[in-house]
């Protein structure tokens, strides 16, 4: 069985997450793991600050560990019971980022939260190394009605294709695009690949070749459907990135739009 994971990162439960891992999971037979990172934050700020002399109890950071541990097991039991009343089977790991990396081994895609600071920030350097994919949950395209694939004819873009579609092949999504910039004349050099992969798989793909520079044309596409709006793209800050597919391109989907993002690079 294919092995979906989620990461949360301590206090943080996104729900958008795991709606969107519960309907894959239904749809195309993943188990479900919840992986939860201890280190990454340990409290969540206290929004009066100057109150905090008047508390009737001191909070010390043994105080602020033990309310975190009982926090994670709250929602570990809520993640058991939502799994369990989706009928979907899943599996618990508590982890630290040290350990984290050696986990991506031992799946087939990892979910985060797109908007959670803390993740994009934080987690980026851990993320361009895992050995998996990546899935950016944006809580606008929790159930995502639209795909644009984004490809430049690199291997990391098609390996990215073909990795979305091999792990979702039921997507649920009404629409597809392919999505190219600067790229008419070479274009005809890859109509084998969208031929005979694309266009067969996807009977309505819409391809669209835009002219400009490759981060503000991307931007501007996907601003067009601000809701529902998932996106496969190839690289994520590496050194042998593609052509049109910078981590930059990756970092402002993330900051400016409010689609999903699902990351692949060859290994």
């Amino acid at each position: 069985m294919k092995k979906l994971s989620i990461l949360y990162n301590n206090l943080h439960h996104p729900a958008h997450v795991l709606e969107f891992a519960l309907q894959a999971a239904k749809k195309n037979g993943f188990e479900i793991e919840g992986v939860f990172v201890t280190d990454v934050e340990t409290r969540p700020s206290y929004p009066f600050p100057n109150d905090l002399p008047l508390t009737s109890e001191q909070v010390t950071s043994e105080t602020a560990e033990q309310e975190s541990a009982e926090l994670i097991e709250e929602y570990i039991a809520g993640f058991r019971d939502d799994c369990s009343k989706a009928s979907v089977s899943s599996s618990i790991v508590k982890t630290d980022l040290d350990h984290l990396f050696q986990l991506t081994r031992s799946t087939d895609v990892f979910l985060i939260d797109a908007r959670y600071q803390q993740h994009t920030d934080k987690l980026a350097p851990f993320i361009t190394r895992f050995h998996c994919p990546v899935l950016a949950v944006s809580e606008s395209a929790s159930r995502p009605d639209r795909v644009v694939f984004a490809f430049d004819g690199s291997e990391d873009s098609e390996y990215a294709i073909r990795r979305y579609n091999a792990l979702f092949p039921e997507s649920g999504a009404k629409a597809f695009h392919l999505l190219t910039v600067n790229k008419e004349l070479e274009f005809l050099e890859d109509r084998v690949f969208i031929n005979d992969f694309l266009e067969k798989k996807y009977k309505d793909l819409s391809i669209h070749h835009l002219e400009g520079d490759a981060s503000d044309v991307i931007i501007d596409f996907l601003r067009l459907y601000p809701e529902n709006m998932l996106v496969v793209m190839g690289s994520f800050g590496r050194s042998a990135v593609s052509r049109m597919i910078r981590p930059s391109i990756a970092t402002r989907v993330f900051h400016e739009t409010s689609a999903s993002v699902f990351i692949a690079h060859k290994p």
